[in-house]
């Protein structure tokens, strides 16, 4: 998997943004709905989004995509740089959801599940409750960290990420 990153400013852009940073980038044909392998965090100091196929990052880092309305707010973006995703011991999602896990127990419970089918034993840390809006709904989910990981922990949970709605910067983990 690769990572492309651009620097970005963006006054007045708050958390929660990942449905209308998705819109954004759909509108500016950088990804499509229900396209495989992508995964988009929400800005804080850059646009960074990971893709599978080296072809379509190719293409991404090569779009000159320079600017971007989300949710109202105008993102200005510098040069993109692209990398193969970097292990961390410290990996932090600012929100993770879970379908039909709301409560603290059964999002552990599925968590835990979620990281067993990707071959990983680490434990997460669940933090506080928190929601995603899409198109007027409202999606629970939690922020999740880990600590103390292993290069191959590390690289598989950033790889696959953890639950739904990634392409709306939900479980995506960044180094923390």
């Amino acid at each position: 998997m690769l990572e492309i990153t651009w620097p970005a400013t963006h006054p007045g852009l708050r958390p929660g943004h990942g449905y209308a940073l998705f819109s954004a980038l759909s509108r500016a044909g950088m990804v499509a709905h229900g396209e495989p392998g992508v995964q988009i965090a929400e800005i804080l100091d850059s646009l960074t989004i990971r893709i599978a196929d080296p072809a379509k990052a190719g293409a991404m880092f090569y779009s000159g995509l320079d600017r971007l309305d989300v949710g109202g707010v105008a993102v200005s973006l510098g040069t993109p740089s692209i990398r193969p995703l970097r292990s961390s011991p410290d990996l932090r999602a600012r929100l993770v959801i879970i379908k039909n896990a709301t409560c603290d127990q059964s999002f552990r419970a599925s968590a835990l599940k979620q990281l067993g089918l990707i071959g990983v034993s680490a434990a997460p840390h669940v933090e506080r409750r928190g929601v995603l809006h899409v198109a007027g709904k409202r999606v629970v989910g939690y922020g999740v960290s880990f600590h103390g990981l292993s290069d191959a922990d590390s690289l598989r949970i950033q790889e696959h990420g953890l639950g739904g709605k990634q392409r709306m910067g939900c479980g995506v983990f960044r180094s923390c």
